[in-house]
């Protein structure tokens, strides 16, 4: 999963949809704004799968090591700020 690929797809969207050298404009706000929040759902499932996966990969060490398992996950920095990630 590449996030620079992701953002050149949500780019030729805008190019498909606006033209190519558009600008923005009240005009196409609204389509600007949902391929964002597509971007946005996209890049959130990704982190969730990949925090799950990490998650698990703790666990099943710990388990093996006879540690406790982890049972919180800390978020920080500009991501965590985002209400969706948290």
């Amino acid at each position: 999963f590449s996030f620079a690929g992701l953002k050149t797809s949500v780019r030729m969207a805008l190019e498909k949809e606006l033209g190519e050298g558009w600008a923005p404009s009240d005009e196409n706000a609204s389509v600007r704004a949902d391929l964002a929040a597509g971007f946005q759902r996209c890049a959130v499932k990704h982190l969730e799968e990949r925090t799950d996966r990490a998650c698990e990969w703790a666990k099943s060490l710990c388990e093996r090591d006879g540690l406790p398992a982890p049972r919180q996950l800390v978020l920080a920095g500009g991501v965590a700020a985002n209400s969706s990630v948290r």
